[in-house]
C-alpha cells in the first residue's frame, strides 16, 4: 500500500508543479473530457475486427489510466477533496456483496 500512496503523492506533486494555477472548474472538465476519451476508446475497441490485439487492449487501458490521474489529480482542490471524503464515507457504511453495495429500502 505503501507504493500506492507514493504514486498518488507523486503525481500530485506533478500536477501542482505543471499545472499550478489549474482552477478546479478546468481540472473537472479535464476529468471529464479523459472519461469521454475512454469511453471512445473503449467503444473502438469493441467494434474493432481485431478486439484482442494488445495494442486495442493498451489504448483502452491507456486512457482509463488518464481517468485515474486526472481523478486524483482533482483531490488537490479542497471542494472536491471535501466530496470524495463524504462519498467514501457514505461507501464505509454500506454493505457489499460482490462489487456492489446491497440496497437498503
Amino acid at each position: 500500500m505503501i507504493r500506492e500512496l507514493v504514486l498518488v503523492y507523486k503525481i500530485l506533486k506533478w500536477h501542482d508543479r505543471t499545472f499550478k494555477d489549474l482552477p478546479m472548474s478546468e481540472q473537472k472538465q479535464k476529468l471529464i473530457g479523459e472519461i469521454a476519451e475512454f469511453n471512445e476508446a473503449k467503444a473502438k475497441y469493441i467494434k474493432s475486427p481485431y478486439p484482442r490485439r494488445p495494442k486495442y487492449k493498451y489504448a483502452v487501458d491507456g486512457e482509463l489510466i488518464d481517468v485515474i490521474i486526472a481523478g486524483i489529480n482533482c483531490l488537490k482542490y479542497p471542494d472536491f477533496y471535501e466530496r470524495v471524503a463524504v462519498k467514501h464515507n457514505i461507501n464505509t457504511h454500506r454493505t457489499w456483496k460482490g462489487d456492489h453495495h446491497v440496497s437498503t429500502k
